[in-house]
């Protein structure tokens, strides 16, 4: 697979905070920081990661002032170079007076030392932003329709796939609209057609096709317009053909997500046109704007609510997945009712 141009060693900064709901993109930078810095002796002790509701500041300011492993044994010009890096993923969850007493480390971070916060909440809003540099700071925030394009476009570039815009668009809508899933749309074609091939309409649906991420929508939708025992049937049918429970939930929180962006450009324009595109939908757009008049602005932090205690219930070890995944859209359905 042809790989992009690597992140330089000594273009890594010591301190970065990724804030957004982007989750793909925030790894995908993550993981081009652990090959720049860990990549020349692989040795994991240079490596720490914890988790923001498990963790406080003396910790990870402890983490963070740590000499590299090996340090002492290289040359001293390679001293300046970062060895070290601290990852703290859901960082959203520190209390505030942890981001203040951190706040003195981040006017002066210890410069062997990359220090990553992965923060799933924009920046706009998020109250321990004012104790963290700017400078520091990545959005990773949904794209919208043109800017999702120009991603899927630059990303098809860099695995070397010619593809139309008119074709990448219905890959795009295909993998429901997350960076993650075309990427690895891409890559299946990739894979798939000789090299420099044009990928055509019906490549995309031979080797990528729409069935999983239109029955998640359409699950969504039936949630939204309450009809609960037709979407709890959707979801066994699902579950049955052997979908991952996590799966099941990412697309639904990015239909939603969809929904959100549409409802914010709708209540802010009124036009039926920019909300779709604010959303990524591309397409028919009626059974869309039928589910987005259904909501409330105020339905949105519920829903997301559920969403994230699911999310948590299914990767802390929950046996009944399909009970949870139940649990989830009958709450979801009695929401505004």
């Amino acid at each position: 697979m042809p790989s992009s141009a690597k992140l330089k060693l000594s273009a890594v900064k010591p301190l970065y905070g990724l804030t957004g709901e982007d989750v793909y993109r925030k790894l995908r930078l993550l993981d081009e920081l652990k090959e720049a810095i860990l990549s020349a002796d692989g040795d994991p002790l240079n490596y720490e990661y914890f988790l923001g509701d498990e963790v406080n500041a003396a910790v990870i300011l402890d983490a963070a002032r740590t000499a590299a492993w090996g340090l002492f044994s290289i040359a001293a010009d390679k001293t300046k170079l970062i060895s070290r890096l601290v990852v703290v993923d859901q960082a959203e969850n520190l209390p505030l007076q942890d981001w203040k007493v951190m706040s003195e480390y981040f006017s002066d971070p210890e410069p062997g030392t990359c220090l990553v916060f992965l923060i799933n909440r924009k920046a706009k809003g998020w109250l321990a932003g004012k104790h963290f540099p700017k400078k520091y700071l990545r959005n990773f925030s949904p794209l919208k329709a043109k800017g999702l394009l120009t991603w899927s476009r630059n990303e098809a570039r860099r695995k070397r796939i010619s593809i139309p815009d008119d074709i990448l668009e219905e890959l795009i809508v295909a993998a429901g609209g997350s960076p993650g899933s075309i990427a690895g749309g891409l890559e299946k074609l990739y894979l798939y057609k000789e090299p420099d091939g044009d990928v055509t309409s019906d490549d995309v649906m031979e080797i990528v096709g729409t069935g999983r991420r239109d029955n998640i929508f359409d699950l969504t939708g039936l949630i939204v317009t309450k009809k609960t025992g037709t979407a709890l049937a959707l979801l066994k049918k699902l579950l049955d053909e052997n979908e991952a429970p996590l799966k099941i939930l990412a697309l639904m929180t990015r239909a939603f997500r969809q929904l959100w962006l549409g409802l914010e450009s709708w209540e802010n324009k009124g036009d039926r046109r920019a909300a779709c595109q604010a959303a990524g939908i591309w397409g028919d757009h009626s059974d869309f704007m039928d589910q987005l008049q259904r909501l409330k602005p105020g339905d949105i932090p519920i829903i997301y609510r559920r969403l994230v205690e699911t999310d948590g219930a299914l990767k802390g070890g929950e046996k009944l997945n399909s009970l949870t995944l139940e649990r989830l859209v009958i709450e979801l359905s009695a929401i505004g009712s």
